[in-house]
């Protein structure tokens, strides 16, 4: 059988910032030279590595636990959401402060939540997957309460 050749690869830039490992990755589909990046240290950190600078354009505290997932939403550019093992989803806007908006699911669910993803069908419906095997979906206008429960 043929072999694969190995060849040693170096990163272009190092993103240093968070204490702990990292889980979440997500470019900007909008702006697509910002990085969003989710730690085990519960940290969110917005990223630009075109500057000359690679340092955390935005950083964000609110996790107790491991952030799991990131993602950017669709229609609203500068927002994001977080999910993780502090069973909490988390929406956030780099334009305003360092804190979750709109409120918060802080122990939404009784498992951690591993993922999250909007859809671009509705600016309002974001969906996330729970360590338990179910997926959830949420309305981000109001968030003290899940709309649907999908068992896996």
């Amino acid at each position: 059988p043929a072999t694969a050749a190995v060849v040693a690869a170096s990163p272009v830039a190092e993103l240093l910032g968070h204490i702990k490992g990292g889980f979440g990755l997500e470019w900007n589909p909008t702006h697509g030279s910002l990085l969003l990046s989710g730690s085990e240290d519960g940290t969110l950190l917005v990223w630009n590595p075109a500057r000359s600078a690679v340092e955390p354009v935005c950083g964000c505290q609110g996790h107790n636990a491991a952030v799991q997932d990131v993602a950017w939403h669709p229609s609203h550019q500068w927002q994001f959401g977080s999910a993780g093992d502090d069973r909490a989803l988390k929406l956030w806007d780099t334009r305003a402060s360092r804190r979750p908006i709109g409120g918060t699911l802080p122990s939404a669910v009784d498992t951690e939540l591993n993922a999250l993803c909007f859809t671009p069908a509705s600016e309002f419906l974001v969906a996330s997957g729970a360590q338990d095997g179910r997926v959830l979906l949420w309305d981000t206008r109001r968030l003290t309460a899940m709309l649907h429960c999908c068992p896996h």
